[in-house]
């Protein structure tokens, strides 16, 4: 698109009662919206991925072992540090683990 077009393109927009500051402000919003949309996909990456569920599986068996808190937390982090994942999907394990026990 040439400076003339956009000049024409910039006098419509201001005829409308769109001015930069407005256009700049949509401009953000698109991008944050296109974060949200990334987190979405890497959330469903994240939970087709079949060695994840196989480790939450994993972790679900030794919470249900009779095991102290120590002993379930730590098992549960070496699960997860030989698993074949993402740094995203570990680190994801690694706070829900955190959550779970504390």
């Amino acid at each position: 698109m040439g400076w003339l077009e956009m000049r024409k393109a910039r006098k419509e927009l201001e005829k409308m009662g769109l001015d930069k500051t407005y256009l700049k402000n949509i401009g953000k919003e698109l991008r944050q919206g296109e974060k949200g949309l990334r987190s979405q996909r890497d959330e469903m990456r994240k939970l087709e991925s079949p060695t994840y569920r196989k480790l939450i599986i994993e972790i679900n068996k030794i919470i249900d072992n009779n095991d102290t808190v120590s002993k379930k937390k730590w098992d549960s982090k070496k699960i997860v540090m030989v698993a074949n994942l993402s740094d995203y999907e570990r680190d994801d394990l690694y706070q829900q683990i955190e959550r779970i026990y504390g």
